[in-house]
């Protein structure tokens, strides 16, 4: 029987017409898709639990900067937890969206919804991202 992992991987890219990829060796399913955007699904627990994750940017190395940029993103995260349904997270040097969803609050008929969902979130990220930067 294969896990939610395993379905949902297959649900998201039969849905969107995509091949399904393999997982790697640790079980996380990689999405290399359009105008550089890209999500991994993966288990924390290796049951009902997917989470869709993507990097939105590195930090910068300098201190200052890095405060002020990890600032403006909390601001804009705070904001954006009133509409949209992805986390801004903090992993390692790099800022990642992230959306956890489990088996037993979403049918799998949902995901590909989700996955779109994750995707524009991403997509709107990296725009902050960029105007930051810019």
């Amino acid at each position: 029987m294969a896990s939610f992992l395993d379905s949902a991987a297959s649900a998201v890219a039969a849905a969107a017409g995509w091949k399904r990829p393999e997982a790697d060796e640790r079980g996380i399913y990689g999405f290399s898709l359009r105008g550089d955007l890209d999500m991994r699904m993966f288990s924390p627990d290796g049951g009902g639990t997917v989470v869709f994750c993507s990097a939105v940017q590195t930090l910068p190395e300098e201190e200052r900067a890095r405060d002020e940029l990890l600032l403006a993103q909390a601001r804009r995260a705070v904001a954006a937890c009133r509409e949209r349904e992805s986390t801004l997270a903090l992993e390692g040097n790099t800022l990642v969206l992230q959306r956890v969803v489990r088996d037993k609050e979403t049918a799998l008929e949902e995901l590909p919804g989700i996955a779109e969902c994750f995707l524009n979130d991403l997509d709107w990220w990296r725009k902050q991202a960029a105007r930051l930067a810019g």
